[in-house]
């Protein structure tokens, strides 16, 4: 669910750094890295195409399985498959596998054409439910890699009806008794709220517009990205000294803990509410990847 993230960072790093020189190793390097954590990536899909949910997370949930290991199979120590398949991490998975075969397109294809069919597999394990912005916004974004990955119409055509599907739930006009924030994504009448994934309906609007991939929505898409920005995360992260971007919006406080007043029936807050169990998160992942957006 969240080690995904690494490589989908190390692609983009390497769409970023110049072409190497002569002598420059810094592609090969990266692509091994790429190559070597996609072992483990690879492995944790089924054979009906879906993913299992994680490995170190716990039978509980709680993380309490997160912990080194010697290495050898049947030995105490060894860590527990969750084998929970969630749609959104087949989706999230999709996005990876494209990247990655468009990464090694170019030095081995037999294995970008690995990457490209567990991506393929993926998507199509994939049922989006009614209501599931989480899960529309990883397929949208899934569809985008892979029409960039194979140039075929048939993507291209699935990325832009999820795009427009996504791009559906974003507010543009008054909310909740306000109109001085619009441009977030909602669902069912609730603002969504996603650690670390809420810009992931942002990075996938990115992601189509960047392969140019229907020019008859381009204006739409560069609107709704410059109205989440200047419209939703300006405003809230003005609200404060440090320029954070607050961690959502409700239409209630659902914690008994600080919630802040915004207008109308939204309030916010900054930080995930108090939990006694084995683990919890911070809100780094929620702040890097709207400082991407």
């Amino acid at each position: 669910a969240h080690t995904l993230w690494l490589g989908i960072g190390l692609v983009q790093l390497l769409r970023a750094i110049p072409r190497p020189r002569a002598g420059d190793v810094t592609h090969e390097a990266i692509l091994a890295e790429l190559r070597w954590g996609n072992g483990y990536f690879l492995k944790m899909q089924d054979a009906d195409g879906a993913v299992f949910a994680d490995v170190g997370g716990g039978r509980n949930g709680d993380n309490s399985d997160n912990h080194f290991t010697d290495n050898r199979p049947g030995t105490r120590d060894d860590r527990h498959v969750n084998v929970d398949k969630r749609p959104a991490i087949a989706a999230a998975f999709a996005v990876v596998e494209a990247m990655m075969a468009r990464a090694f397109a170019a030095s081995d294809k037999a294995y970008a054409r690995r990457c490209l069919g567990a991506a393929a597999r993926a998507f199509a394990s994939v049922t989006l439910p009614a209501g599931d912005l989480h899960t529309l916004a990883w397929t949208a974004w899934a569809a985008c890699e892979l029409a960039g990955a194979t140039g075929k119409p048939v993507w291209k055509e699935r990325a832009t009806g999820l795009v427009r599907s996504l791009l559906d739930r974003q507010v543009t006009g008054p909310f909740a008794g306000q109109s001085q924030l619009r441009g977030f994504f909602a669902s069912d009448g609730a603002p969504f709220v996603h650690l670390p994934n809420a810009a992931v309906p942002a990075l996938a609007a990115l992601s189509f517009a960047e392969l140019e991939l229907a020019r008859d929505d381009a204006a739409r898409v560069r609107e709704a990205l410059a109205t989440y920005c200047d419209g939703f995360l300006a405003p809230l992260a003005a609200r404060n000294a440090y320029g954070i971007v607050p961690w959502g919006l409700w239409t209630k406080s659902t914690a008994a803990e600080r919630y802040r007043a915004l207008g109308g029936n939204l309030v916010y807050r900054y930080f995930m509410p108090v939990w006694s169990g084995a683990s919890w998160q911070g809100a780094n992942g929620h702040l890097a990847s709207h400082a991407i957006v």
